[in-house]
């Protein structure tokens, strides 16, 4: 059996806005809770590692969260970002170990999980087909 939701509890409302802007599904009323405002950036393709690591950089070195609770999501598979590896300080892998690893994980693998800071890079709304329909 499938069921469709008409309503999202789990995201912040800024996070539903955002998403909502690239979904071409249903329309769906927001639910969640209000949150801090996102932050979206228009990254050319030759910048995606240097920006990347400036936004880790923000959040593990100047801000308050550590590595372990920040998780990088893309909509292509881990092993064909362009975004895994050292990245500044840090590390972007699918399997966190040091205290310097920050998470990578596929949009599709990471439906249902959480972090306190999520960056999604390699999203290009107007070109990727599989992120749409995996939003």
């Amino acid at each position: 059996m499938t069921a469709r939701l008409g309503k999202s509890w789990r995201n912040t409302t800024p996070i539903f806005g955002a998403v909502m802007q690239l979904s071409k599904g249903e329309e769906v009323e927001p639910r969640g809770p209000d949150g801090p405002p996102i932050e979206m950036l228009a990254v050319k393709l030759e910048d995606t590692a240097r920006e990347l690591s400036r936004v880790l950089h923000r959040l593990v070195v100047e801000g308050d969260v550590p590595a372990r609770d920040v998780a990088v999501l893309t909509p292509h598979a881990v092993d064909h970002s362009t975004v895994k590896g050292r990245i500044g300080a840090s590390t972007v892998t699918a399997d966190p170990k040091g205290p310097r690893d920050v998470k990578l994980a596929s949009i599709y693998r990471f439906k249902g999980l959480d972090a306190k800071a999520v960056v999604a890079f390699e999203v290009d709304r107007y070109v990727s087909d599989d992120f749409t329909r995996l939003m």
